[in-house]
Formats: structure tokens, sequence, C-alpha cells
């Protein structure tokens, strides 16, 4: 899954005769990469005339190697590239309806592993787009 800050946003550049949607980014170093396990979802409800994506998930742990990263993602609005179940890529947010990012960290026990459990929300006018992409060096 990728946070991509909307200055970095540059656009979604359509193949119409093939039906593709290519994504173009200006600053891919201010991409950040956020590592989720299998419990990641997706959701994109329809609510009086907007889609809602909320895409949440966990990264193993918190600890201060990660946390300028989530600081930053705490303090911007964000687009979200993420492959859904069906192996697709999909983009949440566009340049003028962005995501926001919020998480909770979480110990449990004293003794246990911490983690981090995040979700990114927004409202959108259309659907999540699908984006056409064989590797993340190809943004």
């Amino acid at each position: 899954m990728f946070a991509i800050p909307v200055t970095s946003f540059k656009q979604i550049w359509r193949d119409y005769t093939n039906s593709k949607n290519y994504l173009r980014v200006m600053n891919r170093e201010d991409i950040i990469e956020i590592y989720v396990n299998d419990n990641a979802t997706f959701t994109e409800p329809y609510e009086r005339n907007a889609y809602k994506p909320e895409i949440t998930g966990v990264v193993p742990k918190s600890n201060p190697l990660n946390r300028k990263d989530l600081t930053r993602l705490e303090t911007e609005f964000w687009l979200v590239l993420f492959r859904d179940n069906n192996d697709y890529w999909r983009l949440a947010g566009n340049a003028q309806n962005r995501l926001s990012f919020k998480r909770t960290d979480t110990a449990g026990q004293l003794t246990s592993t911490n983690q981090l459990q995040f979700t990114f929300t927004g409202n959108m006018r259309t659907a999540c787009e699908f984006i056409e992409l064989e590797e993340i060096e190809d943004l």
C-alpha cells in the first residue's frame, strides 16, 4: 500500500481506447510505502451522493524508526494506492477529495508485540479508480 501526498499527485492519464488508467506522480520520494498484513480491508459505501472509501489495516509494530512517517501521515492529506483482493491496483482519493489518516497504537500485554491499527477515510464524488500498474517503479 502506498500513501501519496496530494502535492505529489500529477494526474490520472486515461487511455480511452483500451479502457485503462495510469497514475502519474511528480515526486516519488514523498510517497510512503505502508506494509500491511493480511488483515487489511477496503470498503466503499455509497451514501448521500458520495462514495466513502475506508481502508484499514495493521502495521506489525510502532517503533522509533517509523515514528517520522507516522507523524507525517497524521498531519497531511493523502491519496492511497492499494492492491485489492482481486489483484487490481486501486486509487482512493484525488486532488479534490483527499483521505485522512487515523491510527491507534496498541501493545496489549506488556510481554506481547505492539501493533498499529490505522484507517484512511474520505468522501469522493466517484468510486475509487482502477489503475494499470506492473511495477511500483512505473509511477
